[in-house]
């Protein structure tokens, strides 16, 4: 009866985690930067770091939505597994992924 709300809500989702996913390319090739500039050091805190929290958190967000947690890493997976994406980027929506998860097990 309500599918369609659901679906509504989909196509809202998707386009709300393409934003985080361009807003943290920047974010993490920052942090990149700076830890190789750091001699390897993590990075802690800092603008960018806390960019990288809120982006985090506006992600969680968007996984509490409609989108089953494996509709989530399909739709995500085609620009993880891209060459180009930072690595900074995988990690971040791959733990947040997994922490969204883990509650939901919990």
């Amino acid at each position: 009866m309500f599918e369609w709300i659901k679906k509504k809500a989909i196509a809202k989702s998707r386009p709300n985690i393409d934003i985080i996913l361009r807003n943290l390319v920047p974010i993490c090739q920052a942090l990149e930067a700076e830890i190789e500039a750091n001699g390897g050091n993590p990075v802690t805190s800092g603008p960018a770091f806390d960019q990288l929290l809120q982006q985090r958190k506006e992600l969680f967000f968007q996984l509490n939505g409609p989108m089953s947690m494996d509709d989530v890493r399909a739709y995500v997976e085609p620009l993880l597994a891209r060459q180009s994406t930072p690595n900074g980027v995988r990690l971040a929506v791959e733990s947040t992924i997994e922490e969204q998860e883990e509650l939901l097990r919990s």
